[in-house]
């Protein structure tokens, strides 16, 4: 693997013409060139493995680690915020590698998001990356969900106005998107997602079955494939104290033998015997009580706003005529919105606060997790807003910090 930036940009070829997007999700990262079909969507984290003690293994990388077992992450992002740039440079000259992107950052142009709220030392850190150590010929920064809202505009020209629920691993963050521009009045920071979601997981297994303390990344993975958001808690509730309740799962760890990920039984094999091979745990009432924390921050013990009431407040921040484009049009983007039920439940709650002759409506564009990187690629193929938003490296080098302001979408940004 390149060692440092030059040696990336030596052992990289490609086209004047490419523009690298550039979704830094706290848990994932989407990447790939704005020419290319869909993104990778690869860890974005360093891993470190007990069973290879010498060897850090980047993103992807973990691939090679013959055992997985209790293995320790590293991430950049912490509560949904960029706190180790040291960490996510390494990763980032993974991407641009050959191992990955193959691309040769100076002959690029450059797409990438950060946090709404990420502290100034590391936006600044961050800028002078893009520009004097990867020195890409042009480069825009933006939130995802500002990203998002431009995949919306493109396919829904005469609404220029959207909320964006952007709900990932380490937080949800509520942007209202109003004629093309962030309201930062009316954005609100949710402390909850995956992680916290999968950590509550981690705990009630642990209390009811079997200690997994130290399988985070397993746990994860049974609760991508066996949660869902309740649109019912009553009637869920009466189902999972069912004895043979159709709503329990049977999820089964990794012996790095036969399987080498967390994995769920099919559904008609739930209540059988286990293989000798097998080390099995059943989901009933978890599979719902895990997620509903995006909804009820209260069953950690976290007395603030969950995700519908923290859409509704955001609406309420804006003259009844706007509130009536934002409750019409709210986007959904991020991996928690791929829970079963995460759209039917958020237009249920937030259905009663709508004002009197208007209508709500929840929108998928696509797969949520990948929405904000082809939002990106729609603002890459719009070539006269790219032009007119992007920074180029000569302009950096003239004005310094300053090129990017009124540019860049972030906070006080006019």
């Amino acid at each position: 693997m390149p060692k440092n930036k030059a040696d990336i940009a030596k052992s990289s070829s490609s086209s004047s013409a490419d523009t690298v997007i550039l979704d830094l999700g706290s848990y994932n990262a989407k990447l790939g060139l704005a020419s290319n079909e869909a993104p990778k969507v690869l860890p974005n984290c360093i891993f470190k493995a007990k069973s290879e003690k010498k060897r850090q293994f980047i993103s992807s990388q973990l691939s090679e680690c013959k055992d997985q077992h209790q293995l320790f992450h590293m991430y950049p992002f912490s509560n949904g915020i960029l706190t180790t740039w040291e960490l996510e440079e390494r990763i980032l000259d993974y991407f641009f590698s050959d191992e990955v992107l193959n691309v040769n950052p100076k002959d690029c142009n450059l797409i990438v998001t950060e946090p709404c709220f990420n502290f100034q030392s590391i936006k600044r850190l961050f800028t002078e990356a893009v520009f004097e150590e990867y020195e890409f010929e042009s480069a825009f920064i933006c939130p995802p969900a500002y990203l998002s809202s431009q995949l919306f505009r493109t396919q829904n020209p005469l609404e220029p106005t959207c909320l964006v629920v952007d709900s990932g691993h380490s937080a949800t963050h509520i942007v209202p998107v109003i004629e093309g521009a962030i309201a930062w009045h009316g954005v609100i920071r949710v402390p909850v997602g995956g992680k916290v979601i999968t950590n509550h997981l981690k705990q009630r297994i642990t209390f009811q079955q079997i200690s997994v303390n130290e399988e985070t990344q397993v746990i994860n993975q049974i609760k991508e494939l066996a949660c869902f958001i309740s649109t019912d808690l009553k009637a869920d509730f009466r189902l999972a104290g069912d004895e043979l309740s159709p709503l329990t799962r049977s999820c089964g760890l990794p012996d790095y033998v036969h399987h080498f990920d967390g994995y769920m039984r099919a559904v008609e094999e739930t209540f059988e015997r286990p293989a000798d091979h097998e080390q099995l745990i059943r989901l009933t009432a978890d599979r719902f009580v895990a997620p509903e924390i995006l909804f009820r921050p209260s069953i950690i013990g976290d007395v603030r706003m969950g995700v519908a009431e923290a859409v509704a407040d955001s609406i309420r921040r804006f003259s009844q005529e706007t509130q009536l484009y934002l409750f019409r049009n709210i986007v959904l983007t991020g991996g928690c919105c791929l829970f079963p039920g995460f759209l039917e439940r958020l237009k249920q709650e937030v259905g009663p606060e709508v004002p009197e002759f208007g209508e709500v409506e929840v929108i998928r564009l696509g797969d949520p997790l990948t929405t904000a990187w082809f939002g990106g690629k729609a603002l890459a193929e719009n070539t006269a807003f790219f032009e007119k938003v992007r920074v180029t490296r000569a302009e950096y080098q003239e004005k310094g910090e300053s090129a990017c302001e009124g540019k860049f979408v972030r906070p006080n940004c006019k």
